[in-house]
Order: C-alpha cells, then structure tokens, then sequence
C-alpha cells in the first residue's frame, strides 16, 4: 500500500503474541503524525464486540468477512484503517483485494 494515496486499510496479520499490536499502534501513530485521519481495529477487541465463541472454519471466516466489510465501509468515508488480527484465509484476502479501496 502507498502511504501517499487518500485512504488505504492496513492489515496487520501473525500469530498470537507476534507483536500486531504493537506494529499496529506503531503505524497509527506515524499516520497521525503525518495528520492522516486513521481508527485502528484489534481483532481481541472485535472478537469482544461480536461476541464470538466459536472457532470453527465456517464461523471465523464469516468474522473476517464482517471485519473486512467493516473496513471497506470506514475506508470509504476517507478513514484510514490498520486492522491487528490472526490470519486471514483465502478468500478474505482477495474479498479485501477487490472490494477495499480509497
């Protein structure tokens, strides 16, 4: 992603414990040093929000999708997103490819 264009959605994926977090917040703060408009989304806090209990495949691919169209939706209205999750599968990869843009 170019840091220059109007918006972009950043994810920030490992595995537990990995520093995405930290990386995020890291990020964020660098946008909001250059005065770029950004609200950050960790995947513990989102998994709160939704009240999601169940781990299966099915199941944590429809999060991601819920999360990726959450940040579709923010990125459209000039926002930039970093988002700190897991992973992401497949198919949230190119969902996010071809529908999350500035």
């Amino acid at each position: 992603m170019d840091l220059n264009t109007d918006t972009n959605c950043f994810w920030i994926t490992g595995l537990s414990s990995a520093g995405k977090t930290t990386l995020s917040k890291m990020l964020v703060d660098k946008l909001r040093f250059e005065g770029k408009p950004v609200i950050f989304l960790d995947g513990d806090e989102l998994r709160d929000v939704f009240s999601n209990k169940e781990y299966n495949r099915e199941v944590r691919l429809e999060t991601a999708l819920r999360y990726s169209r959450i940040c579709s939706l923010i990125v459209k209205q000039q926002i930039n997103v970093v988002i700190g999750v897991i992973g992401l599968f497949y198919e949230v990869h190119h969902w996010n490819h071809q529908n999350t843009s500035g």
